[in-house]
């Protein structure tokens, strides 16, 4: 990826400085932390199609600080800069060219990556059965810890919490569909107000 720059670039402890650079303009300054100048060559654009090469890159120079997706990965990402030269429009222009590469490796397995997690109130197991219209206003909570990169639960720290006994927040209408209560292994029922017909609706 290519990113046109100001004529004023700074890279952390880099700082490029200088004017216009085509026609005849045979140099810009680099200015280092060091408070030591060099001279950066650059090459003149005259007559030169765009995106022609009019001086040594610079760089590559680290742009932020290693980064992790996440508690749990196990890698991270750094973006690295690199100034190029070329020609556009009969002027040296300089450009970014960005990259990201791998930083950081790190254990992560056994970190607390989520507290408290839980579930939805009225999920399938609040239910008695496949034809129960209504169900317990019930939740599970669980931590969370990293597992080879990923944050898993951990089912030890589990609990559950009742808040309300058939309660109307968890009203559903089970009507037709299949159930297998007290149908045997091979007998599909019907659902119809809350119970399974086995042998056919009344």
């Amino acid at each position: 990826m290519l990113i046109n720059r100001p004529m004023l670039v700074s890279a952390g402890s880099l700082a490029l400085v200088f004017t216009a650079c085509g026609g005849e303009r045979n140099g810009a300054q680099m200015e280092l932390d060091t408070g030591t100048v060099a001279e950066h060559s650059l090459e003149s654009c005259v007559g030169k199609a765009d995106l022609t090469k009019c001086g040594d890159p610079v760089g590559p120079f680290e742009e932020g600080d290693c980064e992790f997706d996440n508690a749990c990965s196990l890698v991270g990402s750094q973006t690295w800069r690199k100034i190029i030269y070329v020609c556009m429009s009969g002027l040296c222009q300089d450009w970014s060219n960005y990259s990201e590469e791998t930083c950081g490796s790190r254990d992560t397995d056994g970190i607390q990556c989520a507290d408290n997690v839980c579930s939805e109130y009225c999920d399938q197991e609040t239910y008695s059965h496949q034809c129960d219209n209504r169900a317990n206003l019930v939740r599970s909570c669980h931590d969370k810890f990293c597992s080879s990169g990923s944050c898993e639960p951990d089912w030890s720290t589990q609990t559950k919490t009742t808040i309300a006994v058939n309660a109307d927040e968890c009203d559903r209408n089970t009507d037709y569909a299949d159930c297998y209560v007290g149908c045997g292994v091979s007998t599909v029922g019907t659902c119809l107000n809350g119970q399974c017909y086995c042998d056919g609706l009344p």
